[in-house]
């Protein structure tokens, strides 16, 4: 809830489902093998629901997992939990191509532009 509130004070609208954002951030897990699972799950699942999104993947795993682990979950930004600010900043709102609202989905935390 921290990270969708920087979002909205960013200039995102929080939406429920993947379908409907322009951006989806994964605040990933690795405390367990199935946090773990879950998490590059939910990268393929955010890349499938919408591709047209850009995709963020940060929290533990990407501290935790072999390089080639965060290489393959093919986010199209990955930062660090220290960097997560700077992921709010680099996913400064654009205009949506249909005119609306930029919108960042909630489940992985997903958002678009306000």
């Amino acid at each position: 809830e921290a990270m969708a509130r920087r979002l909205r004070d960013a200039g995102w609208s929080v939406v429920d489902r993947a379908t409907d954002a322009d951006a989806i951030i994964v605040n990933s897990c690795s405390v367990t093998h199935v946090a773990d699972q879950k998490s590059r799950h939910l990268v393929r699942q955010a890349r499938r629901l919408a591709p047209n999104a850009t995709v963020a993947v940060t929290g533990c795993m990407v501290e935790t997992a072999a390089p080639e682990t965060v290489a393959g979950l093919n986010a199209d930004l990955v930062f660090r939990q220290p960097d997560q600010i700077a992921l709010i900043e680099r996913q400064r709102p654009q205009p949506a191509a249909h005119g609306a609202t930029p919108h960042i989905a909630r489940q992985h935390t997903a958002a678009n532009p306000r």
